[in-house]
């Protein structure tokens, strides 16, 4: 069950957490078996927690402080912890992957029993599967389960690498399932089309119809299919003459915007969004477009 949920939630929208999305920072890992720190070695106070760094200048500082060498190291290692939180906590996704790597390269002390290397291959991984870099993560998952047998991490890197594995096969059975569905479509669509032509009846009904199949079928997984096809449902057939074909046409609307998100495309998203709304108040909240935008972090990265 656990992994259908997170398949599901994978195929979703990345502009959303996927996987152990939290309001607070990433669990601690308690010590994976390295050694503990010897008598001759200095002890360092408890710190007060510190804010995270959430403006684009504070993350600027803190990763200046992660490489000041001149810096005792523990605090750099605070500082490569907080960091990797901040992206963590506003599912800045490709900035924890990159952090991440930096910080998995640097040689830092164990800050208050997390170890800033393997918190940040960790927290790479899950970055990685967020953004649907999947053989990136397989290849960083099969050196953390090298570096770090004993992590109490490694069990959830599995269940990821798993995961993957799963949601490529779904994901390549969901592409015959809806080309099979089109292709029945199409082809009762056609033999309709011909007896209304007989018949001299008219048959841009069915080719909406058809058309706007092309746009819901592939919507929530495939986001380019579903961008193309929803984009083409309104250029050629518009808002309709009915309050069916309206609401059809509105769907369509928000099913671009979901797409957008699913493509990571966030500012795209919501200036489609702000003209949706401005259009069509009434309209919109037919869609969950606007709920799903509004969710997502102010600066979540494209």
């Amino acid at each position: 069950m656990l992994t259908a949920l997170l398949v599901a939630a994978g195929l979703a929208l990345p502009g959303v957490a996927v996987f152990l999305r939290s309001s607070t920072m990433p669990p601690a890992p308690p010590v994976t078996g390295s050694p503990s720190p010897s008598a001759a070695e200095p002890t360092f106070p408890e710190r007060v927690s510190r804010p995270l760094p959430i403006l684009p200048e504070q993350v600027e500082r803190t990763r200046a402080l992660i490489e000041d060498e001149s810096l005792p190291p523990p605090e750099r290692s605070d500082a490569a912890l907080l960091l990797l939180d901040a992206h963590w906590v506003r599912e800045r996704w490709r900035s924890l992957a990159r952090d991440g790597e930096r910080i998995s390269q640097l040689e830092l002390p164990r800050f208050k029993d997390r170890l800033p290397a393997e918190q940040a291959r960790w927290t790479r991984i899950m970055a990685l599967w967020n953004l649907r870099e999947w053989d990136s993560m397989m290849q960083d998952g099969e050196v953390f389960l090298r570096l770090y047998p004993n992590s109490l991490m490694a069990s959830s890197v599995e269940l990821q690498m798993r995961n993957v594995v799963h949601t490529r096969e779904y994901e390549a059975q969901c592409r015959k399932d809806n080309a099979e569905t089109l292709r029945k479509a199409e082809q009762q669509a056609a033999q309709d089309i011909a007896e209304k032509e007989k018949r001299g009846e008219p048959t841009a009904p069915i080719h909406r119809k058809l058309a706007l199949l092309r746009c819901t079928v592939p919507a929530g997984m495939f986001h380019q299919e579903a961008l193309t096809a929803c984009r083409a449902f309104q250029k050629d057939f518009g808002a309709g003459s009915t309050p069916v074909e309206l609401n059809e046409y509105r769907d369509a609307r928000g099913l671009e915007i979901r797409a957008l998100i699913g493509l990571r495309r966030y500012s795209e998203a919501r200036k489609l969004l702000a003209g949706f709304q401005a259009s069509d108040p009434e309209g919109e909240p037919r869609t969950s477009a606007g709920a799903i935008v509004n969710g997502l972090p102010a600066d979540a990265e494209e």
